[in-house]
């Protein structure tokens, strides 16, 4: 899988966080820790929030096909 396919998938996460958890998210740090976990900045209301993906969930989400195999991906990750 290719780094922009792996994002685009990232991409799509993000959307169904900022969505289902009613979320604006301005920036997304690729490696954060180094070890290919991933971490979503952002803020609903006047409250700043940081989400992270570990890596063994982004090594999930890079093995989905399709949409829907990214949606069941991301809603085993339980963030709401």
């Amino acid at each position: 899988m290719s780094i922009s396919q792996l994002h685009t998938k990232i991409d799509l996460v993000k959307a169904f966080i900022q969505f289902e958890g009613n979320i604006s998210i301005n920036g997304t740090c690729y490696n954060f820790d180094k070890n290919g976990g991933i971490e979503f900045s952002g803020y609903t209301g006047s409250h700043t929030r940081k989400i992270t993906m570990d890596k063994y969930q982004v090594e999930a989400l890079d093995n989905c096909k399709t949409i829907k195999e990214i949606y069941e991906c991301y809603k085993e990750m339980s963030y709401f």
